[in-house]
């Protein structure tokens, strides 16, 4: 028999781990394809025809761009996609991204976060259309005269 310290305890710990989904943090890491190039096809693997060459930092490298969509209470993923390295963030942000992550969060995300890799008028606008916050910074390349605010309130 479990004493009431326990199921506090217990509790507590639930509450601490648990996914509130309400916050949602976004971003994509490099990893590497364990195959040699193709000798007939430079960007793409010979034993793993579907890795591909894409910028790991400063380098290029044949693989897989990892894309989590995490929880930022419990810092536990609720969706994740592997893509070609190829293949830019935003590619993947909008329809299959950020949908999956909405469904796993039962739709209680208000807020979404990502990096400028993200940042794109379709993901903007897929995040409004579900009364979600986007908070993406911006392309530091872009000046900030051509960036339009969105505005989910109107």
């Amino acid at each position: 028999m479990q004493d009431r310290g326990h199921e506090e305890d217990d509790q507590k710990a639930v509450e601490e781990w648990s996914v509130s989904g309400k916050t949602v943090l976004m971003d994509a890491t490099f990893v590497k394809a364990h195959s040699k190039r193709d000798p007939h096809d430079n960007s793409r693997g010979s034993s793993d025809p579907d890795a591909r060459v894409g910028r790991n930092g400063k380098t290029f490298e044949l693989g897989y761009k990892l894309h989590v969509a995490a929880d930022s209470k419990s810092e536990l993923p609720v969706a994740i996609i592997v893509a070609p390295a190829n293949e830019n963030e935003k590619k993947h942000a909008s329809k299959r991204l950020f949908d999956k992550a909405l469904r796993a969060t039962e739709e209680r995300m208000n807020t979404l976060v990502a990096d400028s890799q993200y940042s794109s008028r379709k993901l903007r606008d897929e995040t409004c259309s579900h009364g979600v916050r986007a908070v993406i910074l911006s392309s530091p390349f872009v000046p900030t005269r051509f960036l339009k605010r969105v505005n989910c309130e109107g």
